[in-house]
């Protein structure tokens, strides 16, 4: 007579066998769901704007004022700007509001980005400036800006929410910020460089 076994009961080896595959396939679920959390969170990453605001003066053309750089590395969807003087809301941003609120109306130039404008990896925008001539309507947009802020909400492709803000008051370097030596050729030329 042969010995029965109870149906169900297996070897030891058997087991071992199955409950082997099974770690495996539960590893492998594992595994599967890290890799494809780590992949998207890649994507995210890899298509990331980041604004920034900073105040510059550029050597060549004279520019003086506050720049909008995407150093991200995707492009950067404008939901908001928005510009206060001296704390108060600048309704909305218009040449001939802020300028004349600022007393500069001789000097200023300036680009307002949109609702849902988009900013490209690299792209620099200048916000508010003046070409400056000289020192002194250096100085005169120096105690311009300081009255000014800036908050800007933007998203990335993926629909994530930023902000990026400047205030001018807070700007320590603008005290140091001087025009470099004219040059000779320069003094007759008042108008701002074309764009090429």
């Amino acid at each position: 007579m042969q010995a029965q076994t109870e149906p169900g009961i297996t070897s030891l080896a058997e087991l071992l066998v199955a409950g082997s595959a099974c770690f495996i396939a539960l590893a492998a679920l594992v595994l599967a769901i890290w890799e494809g959390r780590q992949q998207r969170r890649h994507n995210r990453l890899s298509v990331a704007p980041k604004l920034r605001l900073n105040c510059v003066v550029d050597g060549n053309s004279r520019f003086f004022g506050f720049i909008l750089s995407n150093c991200g590395f995707g492009p950067a969807i404008v939901k908001r700007f928005d510009v206060t003087v001296d704390g108060a809301a600048v309704p909305t941003p218009r040449l001939h509001t802020l300028a004349s609120v600022l007393a500069i109306e001789d000097l200023l130039t300036w680009a307002f980005p949109s609702h849902d404008d988009v900013m490209k990896p690299g792209e620099d925008v200048p916000l508010f400036g003046t070409y400056a001539k000289g020192e002194a309507e250096l100085e005169r947009m120096k105690a311009a800006l300081r009255r000014i802020g800036v908050l800007i909400n933007y998203e990335s492709l993926y629909g994530e929410a930023h902000t990026v803000s400047l205030v001018g008051s807070e700007l320590r370097s603008l005290s140091r910020i001087s025009l470099p030596n004219a040059r000779a050729d320069d003094s007759h030329n008042t108008a701002p460089p074309a764009d090429g």
